[in-house]
């Protein structure tokens, strides 16, 4: 089982950072050569057991291992930027405070408050819907129901077997 990792590419997984996660897809040798040495490491690019991908691969656990330590040293938001700079895909892990606080989601509005008198600070934080029609985006008026919300209404209902009222 590999979890989030490509069963084919390595490095190409969720690593851990001092403040969270961030995901490292490294597509070819030359990025694993730009990854070691934004990591501190050049020299692991010329190991005989990572030297290329098919060896990366063979092992897998010891670089997953090695690589999760390297990145522990780094901040999400530094590491991010040391490997845009050099061209090496990663992008962040983001928590849900973390998906409403980006500039993106905030300059699209897809953030929707769905109120509801059981949620903190009454409201629901929700992802809207991409679909845009016309200009107005749908989104659905209120949050999902609460377990058993709707159950005698659903039992009642002679279409799904219930004794008409």
């Amino acid at each position: 089982r590999l979890g989030n990792a490509h069963p084919n590419i390595v490095p190409y997984d969720v690593f851990p950072v001092a403040d969270g996660h961030i995901i490292i897809a490294t597509g070819n040798d030359g990025q694993w050569r730009k990854l070691c040495e934004v990591l501190g490491e050049a020299g692991l690019a010329d190991d005989p057991a990572y030297v290329d991908n098919r060896s990366r691969v063979k092992n897998r656990v010891a670089l997953t291992e090695r690589l999760h330590a390297l990145c522990q040293r780094y901040t999400k938001a530094d590491l991010l930027a040391a490997l845009e700079k050099v061209g090496v895909p990663a992008g962040p892990i983001n928590a849900v405070d973390e998906v409403f606080a980006d500039p993106q989601v905030l300059a699209r509005g897809v953030r929707v408050d769905l109120a509801s008198t059981e949620a903190k600070g009454g409201a629901i934080p929700t992802v809207a819907s991409p679909i845009v029609m016309d200009g107005v985006r749908q989104v659905s008026p209120r949050p999902s129901p609460r377990l058993g919300e709707h159950a005698d209404e659903i039992l009642n209902d002679p279409a799904w077997g219930g004794a008409a009222k």
